[in-house]
């Protein structure tokens, strides 16, 4: 049993915390729905967006203040923008243009490739690569030169869609070969993983680890084991194909689907709610994306105009209780995933009724968060921890039963 040497901070929630929603943080142009997010790593949120006036949109403080940018591209369709660091690549209808300045200024590149539509873009590494109706290309000078590496793929490939995590590579083929590939040698090889998926456009792709989620017009299938197997998920409808993934770690999974809105999971895709509250009634939602403890969504409404809606994650996924299973004793459980960025899973038992309290501390110890703070019954609990402006380095978490410390572990966040 450990003590702490606390300075205590009484958190107050107020009532629209309680009644969470939907809010609003851009306006966009009418006709200029958002076609896809990306980040920097560095936590400056970008979106693209299509239409007469479209562009590339970014944020620094989570949507407060947004930058606007289409200097360079003679487009009005961008369909896809990956960035790292300063760099941001964006695919339109014209070809791939690159901003070497956080999209102030964009140039557009034509060595190897010429003009043809590209509907994805990677940044991996130090390397770029792009979705064509020629296939995958990639780039290991910033888009100067470009090498096609189809190795695998069928002939003609029209690539549409591209994730990647752990290493892997996951690339959506439309069309009469439709279908989708994996590559685990950064592109230098292609292997069909869509055995179990019928022939469909996969339109959207999203992968964490070993999970990974496919958008297509029959609905979303999902993977737990890279790609091998799949199913489709029931709950979510099957629509135009357009469909917002994300998740934080591979327990908690978000889907935006078009007409439908978002729906969560915090079991790994077995069970999902409907997040609706303060959107749009059409729900007609373009793309979804997490960062920096917040939920994204963009919109083109038929009745108003397109929309970034951001919403924190906290009051999306709440602590989950599990009670079927009484613990025979009291368990914290060591953090996941550790090290963490930007969010990372707590879980806890107890086998008494009691007070419980569950807070994150700095190594001075200081609470930095109170993650729960209230009666409980016996059974099993987990919450989603996500940092925002804190700094690298360790931290602890300490659970207390009737306010007395019963254990405690540590956590390791790192930017």
């Amino acid at each position: 049993m450990k003590s702490f040497n606390l300075i205590i901070f009484i958190l107050f929630f107020s009532p629209c915390f309680a009644l969470g929603q939907w809010v609003s943080v851009l306006e966009l142009p009418g006709g200029s729905p958002p076609q896809a997010f990306s980040d920097n790593g560095n936590g400056r949120l970008y979106f693209a967006s299509i239409g007469l006036a479209g562009g590339v949109y970014s944020t620094t403080n989570n949507g407060i203040n947004w930058v606007f940018s289409n200097n360079g591209i003679n487009s009005n369709s961008i369909y896809a923008i990956s960035a790292k660091d300063s760099i941001v690549f964006v695919g339109a209808q014209n070809g791939i243009y690159r901003s070497t300045e956080n999209g102030v200024l964009f140039i557009h590149l034509l060595n190897d490739i010429g003009a043809w539509t590209s509907e994805a873009v990677l940044i991996i590494n130090n390397n770029v690569y792009a979705g064509f109706t020629l296939g995958v290309y990639t780039s290991a000078n910033l888009g100067n030169n470009w090498t096609l590496i189809n190795n695998g793929l069928p002939q003609y490939p029209w690539l549409i869609s591209l994730a990647y995590s752990n290493n892997i590579i996951y690339a959506g083929i439309e069309g009469q070969n439709s279908g989708i590939y994996k590559s685990t040698n950064l592109g230098e090889n292609w292997i069909r993983i869509n055995n179990e998926i019928p022939n469909t456009n996969p339109y959207s792709i999203y992968s964490y680890l070993n999970l990974v989620l496919v958008g297509t017009s029959q609905g979303v299938y999902i993977s737990t084991n890279y790609g091998s197997n799949w199913r489709l998920i029931p709950e979510i409808p099957g629509n135009i194909g357009l469909f917002g993934l994300a998740s934080i770690g591979t327990q908690t999974i978000f889907i935006s689907a078009w007409e439908h809105g978002v729906y969560v999971s915090t079991n790994k895709g077995l069970n999902w709610v409907i997040k609706n509250e303060g959107l749009y009634p059409d729900l007609r939602l373009t793309t979804l994306y997490t960062l920096n403890g917040y939920v994204y969504v963009g919109t083109n409404s038929y009745q108003y105009y397109p929309n970034i809606f951001r919403r924190p994650v906290i009051e999306l996924v709440p602590v989950i209780e599990n009670n079927t299973e009484l613990p025979k004793d009291f368990r914290l459980y060591q953090n996941y995933p550790n090290p963490f960025n930007p969010s990372t899973t707590v879980k806890y038992s107890i086998n008494q009724k009691g007070f419980i309290n569950l807070s994150l501390y700095n190594i001075n110890g200081e609470i930095v968060k109170e993650l729960t703070n209230k009666e409980q019954k016996p059974g099993s609990y987990e919450i989603n921890c996500t940092f925002d402006n804190q700094s690298s380095g360790i931290y602890y978490y300490a659970l207390k039963i009737n306010y007395v410390v019963v254990d405690s572990k540590k956590m390791v966040y790192l930017k």
